[in-house]
This record gives structure tokens, C-alpha cells and sequence, in this order.
């Protein structure tokens, strides 16, 4: 009898030993990798992961942070002379060495290796910052400027510019502007290649799968209704798929290989299939940002009420993750395909299981 009722006692306590293992297997939550800053308002990690920067905003002025992931310390620190704008413009370089940021009508260059700092002259109100490839872009109200290692290599003079982006190589540009469509470039001989849709008005501009696809939203001031996205294929320049049906579009994200974009809409946030025009998946929450998603186009991250973000998926099966920041939120982005990277007063980085 006392064997019987030891016996049951250990197979009970393994059992929940057991049951707790399986629980925890299948029930995994995101790991916090690192968290730093305060009074921030966007960050972006380095292409290689080892770096953080970070852009924020006190009572006496912006200021641009950089951190060691590693060390968790601050490595560079330097006040911008000028609000840099709504949206604060930097990027880092492709090696991870150098970062660029918006500071008044330039265009500064910190250099983490020597820590010198390089000034490139742009102009007044400068929207975007950005590398690819060889070449850095800066976008302003009327131009948009290329630079190879520091020297200027062309100046696009245009009128009422909304939106510019380079092709990952850097040999394309693609830029819209009020009421004319999308016009597409070719920076080696400086001459435009192709223009769709004339006469629509552009809501984003990204260009998907290393340059041979271009993706951009079209907004209808007459009827927002019939908002739409449209993927482009370069090499053709005729759609590769459906329009994409998007009432009043907000804006965009596109995976790099251009088979999946997240739509910010008036209605919500909705996933598609760029080809086939498939909805993978819709959310119905408000939002006052874009909703963002990973590079393999398994996880968006989209705004969830005053300093909450959720990272959801198309398949129903997945884990759904909310996370808290000690701010509202004001900027996000998947460095990784299983990182995000969340800013709301402070940068925190996670894991997703």
C-alpha cells in the first residue's frame, strides 16, 4: 500500500514537472535583449547588429546617441543644432561604421571608428536620410541629393517631392511627387527609365527583390476609396499582380523580396500577398504609425493603444505578443527577422520566440 502511494506521489510530481516543461515549450514569450536611452523618438540598430542610435528630443534641443549592444554604453553622443523634423532622418551605413543624420540644412556623417564627423550641404528641410549600397540619399522638399563617399554625384531638382528610395544596389531611383505619379531613374547615366501612373499622387515609395520590383501606394483625393497599392515590375513596368483595394491608405511596409506588404488604412492594418493579392491577415486597432513588418514576412508590429505594441501573425495558430513601453509609442522596426525594436521614451530590443 505505502509502495503504491509513493509510487503516485513520484509519477504525480513528474507529471507536473512534465506538464510545466511542455507549458513553457509552447508557451514562449519574447526575451528582452537590451534596453537604453531616455527621451527617445526613433532608433535603428546597425546593419551588422553590433550598434544602436538613437535620436530623442529634451527641453534644451534634439540630440543623436549611440550604444554599444554589447556594453550597453554610450559611445558617441551629439546635440543636433535644429529640430530635425516630425520624423527624425539618420541611417546607418551598410558596414556598420558610420551613421547619418538630418541636423538643420545638412547632412552629418559620424564616423564611429575615428570619431570625426562629416558635413554634407543639402538644404532646407530634409525628410529622409539613407544608404544603399555605395551611395547616400537625402531627401528635402524640392530635391533629392546622392552622395559616394561624401562627394556629391547628383542633385534631382523636383517640385513638390513626397517620397524617394534607392534600389538596394543603389543603381535605381524612384521618386513621386504632388499629383505626377512614380518616375524611375537610372543614377549611372542620369536619365529617367520610366513613369508610372501620371497624374496619381504617391503615398510610398519601396523598391523589392534586389530592385526588380517596385511597390507604391496611390491615393485618390476625389474618392479615398479607391486607395490602392500597386507593385510594378521594373524590367516591364506593368503591375505584377491585382492592385491591392486599400480605403483611405495611410502608408506601407514591403519585405525585401516584395511577396508581402502591410497596409495602414483608416480601418486598420491588413497583410497581403504583393502576387495574388491574397489578405494573410487584417488587425481592426487605430493607429497613429505604420505598421511594420519583418524581413521574412512571418511578424508585423503594429501600435496597440498608448505605449503598447503587439506583434502578431497571418497564421491563427501563432502566439500574439504585447509589449509595454514606458512612453507612447513613436517608432518601431524588425532589425531581424525575429527582433523588434520598439521606441517610447527608451529603445528596447526583444527576442521573439
Amino acid at each position: 500500500m505505502k509502495k503504491t502511494v509513493a509510487r503516485n506521489l513520484i509519477l504525480a510530481v513528474l507529471g507536473l514537472f512534465i506538464g510545466q516543461g511542455l507549458a513553457g515549450l509552447f508557451n514562449k514569450q519574447p526575451e528582452k535583449i537590451l534596453q537604453v536611452g531616455e527621451d527617445l523618438v526613433a532608433a535603428r540598430m546597425s546593419v551588422d547588429g553590433s550598434h544602436l542610435a538613437g535620436v530623442g528630443k529634451r527641453q534644451n534641443g534634439w540630440f543623436l546617441q549611440i550604444w554599444n549592444r554589447r556594453g550597453r554604453e554610450v559611445v558617441k553622443a551629439l546635440d543636433l543644432p535644429k529640430p530635425p523634423g516630425r520624423y527624425p532622418a539618420f541611417d546607418w551605413s551598410p558596414d556598420g561604421r558610420k551613421v547619418a543624420v538630418a541636423a538643420a540644412d545638412r547632412v552629418w556623417i559620424v564616423d564611429l571608428k575615428d570619431g570625426k564627423r562629416t558635413e554634407l550641404q543639402a538644404g532646407p528641410e530634409i525628410r529622409a536620410v539613407e544608404y544603399r549600397g555605395r551611395l547616400l540619399m537625402a531627401r528635402t522638399r524640392t530635391a533629392t541629393l546622392l552622395w559616394e563617399e561624401g562627394k556629391l554625384c547628383w542633385r534631382l531638382d523636383q517640385n513638390y517631392l513626397l517620397h524617394s528610395a534607392l534600389s538596394e544596389d543603389g543603381s535605381l531611383l524612384a521618386t513621386s511627387c504632388f499629383d505626377d505619379g512614380v518616375r524611375v531613374f537610372d543614377i549611372k547615366r542620369k536619365r529617367q527609365i520610366d513613369h508610372y501612373a501620371p497624374g496619381h499622387l504617391s503615398s510610398g515609395l519601396k523598391f523589392g527583390a534586389g530592385g526588380k520590383l517596385l511597390t507604391s501606394g496611390f491615393r485618390y483625393r476625389g474618392d479615398r476609396r479607391q486607395d490602392q497599392i500597386v507593385t510594378f515590375h521594373i524590367s516591364s513596368g506593368k503591375p505584377i499582380g491585382p492592385s491591392l483595394s486599400t480605403p483611405t491608405l495611410y502608408g506601407f511596409d514591403l519585405t525585401p523580396d516584395g511577396t508581402r506588404v502591410v497596409s495602414r488604412q483608416a480601418s486598420g492594418a491588413t497583410l497581403w500577398d504583393t502576387k495574388t493579392g491574397a489578405v494573410l491577415g487584417r488587425r481592426s486597432e487605430p493607429s497613429r504609425l505604420l505598421d511594420v513588418i519583418s524581413p521574412d514576412g512571418r511578424f508585423v508590429c503594429s501600435e496597440r493603444g498608448a505605449g503598447l505594441a503587439c506583434v502578431w501573425t497571418s497564421r491563427g495558430a501563432d502566439p500574439e505578443f504585447t509589449f509595454r513601453c514606458p512612453k507612447p509609442l513613436t517608432d518601431m522596426s524588425f532589425p531581424q527577422t525575429d527582433e523588434v525594436l520598439l521606441v517610447g521614451g527608451q529603445a528596447s530590443l526583444w527576442k521573439i520566440p
